[in-house]
């Protein structure tokens, strides 16, 4: 949803960064590996993964308050999209938030946000039944 807000770079850092908490609890759910793909779809053209990659670099590469929310919030969706934001994923999400400089409010607000768009989702889907 946000990923136009990120640069090619940033993109192949959300890609990498989603494999990684995909992978953090232990349980990777197709729906994960789905929407992995989405986001995939949804990147530039000539966006790569990155085969060597740093966690802790990622704060040097998110310049701006709108880059950085946008990456949280692909982040926090993925985590949702199971209906199991284990806490392992949380925080995984939690050291990114501090490594890219969000505080924790912020990130608390960001969750809430997640949380009220999967509702709306979940209200939309028993609309069309």
């Amino acid at each position: 949803m946000f990923i136009n807000n990120l640069n090619t770079e940033q993109q192949s850092a959300l890609l990498k960064t989603t494999e990684l908490l995909i992978h953090s609890d232990g349980i990777v759910a197709k729906e994960e590996l789905a929407i992995l793909d989405i986001l995939k779809l949804q990147c530039n053209s000539n966006v790569e993964l990155q085969t060597s990659f740093e966690i802790a670099n990622l704060g040097s590469i998110f310049n701006n308050e709108k880059e950085k929310v946008s990456f949280l919030l692909e982040l926090i969706a993925v985590a949702f999209i199971d209906d199991d934001y284990h806490e392992k994923e949380e925080s995984f999400i939690d050291e990114i938030a501090r490594i890219i400089g969000v505080k924790p409010k912020k990130l608390g607000a960001l969750e809430s946000w997640v949380i009220r768009q999967v509702d709306l989702s979940n209200s939309a889907l028993k609309l069309m039944e």
